[in-house]
């Protein structure tokens, strides 16, 4: 499906029904696009989609959310063994994928590929609060699952690689790397007081800033009472691969109710100006179960102050 056009939704595929089910099998979506207001600039889903066996959403453009596939209220999407790459949201959120709704669910798994070296996905800034989620936004009652896949060489204002305001599993060795950002979450950005996030088992690298000077959280940032879990091994950063932020390189928290636990993880070779490994701002922090934040040869860097974390405001609880 190529060079398709149309004004509201959907510019290469719109699959209107609930009880619609489309298959894309080793095949393309590309070079498609929505007027100013439209979202999935390649696909809009509200039924079930699958797209498996390298199949490719590409080169797609949406003048709303969603430069390559907008999904919608209790509509399903899986992504098997495929790559979303290239796609642009010009004045939404979203540049790969944006969910949004009651019971709306995105799988991807099996080394699938949401942008790629030389092609991400980009959700550009023009004023306002538009460019959240470079590669993913999932928002608003949604369910995000990346299993063993990667989201990697994406842009975004805010959440670079993903950004999540709802239900969101990083798992099975995926990786969430080389995203640039311009204000906060450059690998992940956590925010709302319904966002929920696990990452296990997972790395998250490489993120780094385009022009933020004031924001937070090169590779995680966790914000505005979101509850996040770093667990199982994951590594924040590593061996000249670490994150860059100008508040946390590594990790941040803001928010009275924001919750940041690191479980059995490393947090490692990061850099910002106030805390190279964590930035917090009032909320709750836990590190346990043998949980390092830096190692001899991937120590975290402060140009300011506080190497391994930097603590601030009157609600902070931090646990060692």
């Amino acid at each position: 499906m190529e060079e398709g056009s149309s004004f509201r939704g959907g510019g290469g595929i719109n699959i209107r029904s609930a009880n619609d089910v489309v298959l894309i099998d080793a095949s393309n979506v590309t070079g498609n696009s929505t007027g100013p207001s439209g979202r999935g600039g390649g696909i809009s889903n509200s039924g079930t989609l699958v797209i498996q066996n390298g199949a490719a959403i590409s080169g797609n453009t949406s003048g709303s959310h969603g430069g390559g596939i907008s999904n919608n209220q209790g509509a399903q999407i899986t992504i098997d063994a495929s790559t979303v790459s290239g796609n642009i949201s010009t004045t939404g959120h979203a540049g790969g994928i944006y969910s949004s709704g009651l019971n709306a669910q995105v799988t991807i798994r099996n080394g699938s590929q949401i942008g790629r070296q030389g092609d991400g996905n980009q959700a550009t800034s023009q004023g306002g609060n538009s460019g959240i989620g470079g590669g993913i936004f999932n928002e608003f009652l949604s369910t995000l699952t990346i299993d063993d896949s990667q989201v990697r060489f994406n842009q975004g204002r805010a959440g670079g690689g993903v950004a999540n305001s709802a239900d969101a599993d990083i798992l099975n060795g995926s990786v969430i790397g080389n995203n640039n950002y311009e204000i906060t979450g450059g690998g992940v950005l956590n925010t709302g007081l319904n966002a929920r996030l696990t990452i296990n088992k997972s790395w998250i690298h490489s993120n780094v800033p385009s022009i933020a000077i004031f924001g937070g959280g090169g590779g995680v940032s966790n914000e505005n009472g979101g509850i996040a879990v770093i667990e199982n091994n994951s590594l924040i950063g590593g061996e000249g691969t670490g994150n860059m932020g100008p508040r946390g390189g590594g990790l941040s928290n803001f928010g009275g109710a924001s919750e940041l636990t690191v479980d059995a993880s490393e947090v490692s070779g990061n850099q910002a100006s106030l805390g190279g490994g964590l930035y917090v701002a009032d909320g709750v922090i836990v590190i346990r179960n043998g949980s390092r934040i830096g190692t001899e040869p991937a120590p975290n860097i402060a140009d300011s102050a506080g190497g391994g974390i930097f603590s601030t405001g009157a609600d902070s609880e931090i646990t060692v």
